[in-house]
């Protein structure tokens, strides 16, 4: 699973899938806010900007939260 690869140090499967689903909803059209958090946060974790683990689990939910209740 993508958090247990973040705290054992390696890189996650999220930012390929969810880039990819990014990718395609701009090609045709379709918003993906939540998946643009998931690539953000995936950055941010793998970059070392946020910490590896189980801590940013409660600003990742929101953020998403927050993502889904903006028009596109």
């Amino acid at each position: 699973a993508l958090l247990q690869d973040w705290v054992k140090g390696r890189r996650g499967e999220g930012e390929d899938i969810n880039g990819l689903a990014v990718s395609e909803g701009e090609r045709l059209g379709v918003a993906t806010p939540v998946n643009e958090v998931l690539v953000d946060f995936s950055r941010r974790i793998e970059s070392g900007a946020l910490e590896r683990g189980p801590t940013n689990v409660e600003a990742l939910i929101a953020a998403a939260r927050d993502a889904r209740s903006v028009p596109a």
